[in-house]
């Protein structure tokens, strides 16, 4: 049971981290690549990226505090009165 909550914690740290990397792309060079790809307005593109970083960094972050909420296999031991090695 433990392996499997490591592996969804680092799975849900490396998703996190995509959507914050997206996010922070996007809110780089998003509204350029949208105006120049679809033609729209200057300023309704740049809002689209903006708002597409913002949706990005809530999931991100979201995301970030799932995966620290989910205890380490250390510390499932501990809380159950079990040994664990000694650090």
């Amino acid at each position: 049971m433990a392996s499997v909550k490591a592996a969804w914690k680092g799975f849900l740290q490396g998703v996190a981290w995509l959507l914050l990397t997206v996010g922070g792309l996007s809110f780089l060079v998003g509204g350029g690549l949208i105006h120049a790809e679809t033609k729209t307005d200057r300023l309704t593109a740049e809002l689209e990226g903006l708002g597409f970083a913002a949706i990005c960094l809530i999931a991100g972050v979201s995301v970030k505090s799932i995966a620290e909420d989910i205890p380490d296999s250390d510390e499932d031991a501990e809380q159950k009165g079990g040994l664990s090695p000694k650090k």
